[in-house]
């Protein structure tokens, strides 16, 4: 499987912003837009290749909706 978390950019970079660690380059709100444009794009284009689970949710359910993809196919 393939994963795809789609998390909005502006919550990805508040979720960044509140860990206690360096950032990354690719961790700047400008960029994270592209890569999520980029993202977007590849799955809207082979979307049989990607399981879009909804990142915005908590830990514990984008967790669970990863497993119950695992276990249900």
């Amino acid at each position: 499987f393939t994963f795809y978390l789609d998390i909005s950019p502006k919550v990805a970079n508040s979720r960044l912003s509140g860990m206690d660690k360096a950032k990354e380059i690719y961790e700047e709100e400008e960029k994270i837009e592209k890569i999520t444009s980029i993202y977007k794009w590849l799955v809207g284009k082979f979307p049989q290749e990607f399981v879009v689970i909804n990142g915005e949710q908590s830990i514990e359910q984008v967790t669970e909706d990863i497993i119950s993809k695992i276990q249900n196919s």
